[in-house]
C-alpha cells in the first residue's frame, strides 16, 4: 500500500494516522509518499507521481502497490498513474479528494487555486470514470472541500460522517475498509 498525500512541504505528516492504523490491522508493506505543492501545478504533480511509482515499484520487486491518495494527490492520480489502468498500480483509492473542485480554491496561491475551483479547465479535462479508481472517501463534514460532494468520484463512494479534512484519516473505520 502506497499513501500519498500532498503538503506545503512533502511531508508524509498527515497520512501518519492512516500509516498507523493499518500496521494495526496487519498490513506489512506500508509506504509514504510525500508530494509537495512546491513542485508545482497539479498536472506537474501528476508526473512528479508517476515517476515516484516506477521507483517505488523497482524497489519492491516490480510489484505494484495500491494507491491510497489524499486530497490533491487524487486528482495528481487520476492524471498521471490512473491514466495508465494497471501500469504502476493495482487500483486507486481516494480520500478527500476535490474531484470537482472547491469554492475555497479561491483562497489557494496561484495556478493551483485556479486548477481547483469547480467546473475549471483542469478539472474538466479530467475523465469521467476511471477503471483504476476502486474506492472513494468522503465526509459530509470535511471543511476544505465545498460543497462536500465535490467529493464524489467512481462507482463506489463511501462517507464517513464527522470528519474533518485531515481527522478523516485518523478514523479507525476508514482503515478497516481499506
Amino acid at each position: 500500500i502506497c499513501l500519498v498525500s500532498t503538503s506545503f512541504w512533502g511531508w508524509g505528516a498527515a497520512m501518519f494516522g492512516l500509516h498507523k492504523n493499518l500496521k494495526a490491522r496487519g498490513a506489512r508493506n506500508v509506504y509514504l509518499l510525500p508530494l509537495a505543492f512546491s513542485r508545482g501545478a497539479i498536472d506537474r504533480m501528476a508526473g512528479v507521481l508517476t515517476q515516484e511509482l516506477e521507483k517505488l515499484s523497482g524497489q519492491i520487486g516490480g510489484h505494484k502497490p495500491y494507491l491510497v491518495a489524499h486530497g490533491i494527490a487524487g486528482i495528481a492520480a487520476r492524471m498521471g498513474p490512473s491514466k495508465n489502468e494497471g501500469t504502476f498500480t493495482q487500483g486507486t483509492i481516494t480520500i478527500a479528494t476535490p474531484h470537482h473542485g472547491t469554492k475555497l480554491a479561491v483562497f489557494m496561491p496561484g495556478q493551483l487555486g485556479f486548477q481547483l475551483k469547480p467546473g475549471s479547465p483542469l478539472l474538466k479535462a479530467l475523465p469521467p470514470q476511471t477503471a483504476d479508481c476502486i474506492l472513494t472517501f468522503q465526509s459530509p463534514t470535511d471543511n476544505q472541500i465545498i460543497p462536500s460532494q465535490s467529493a464524489f468520484f467512481g462507482q463506489s463512494v463511501r462517507s464517513l460522517p464527522a470528519c474533518g479534512h485531515l481527522s478523516i484519516l485518523w478514523n479507525a473505520s476508514l482503515a478497516d475498509q481499506i
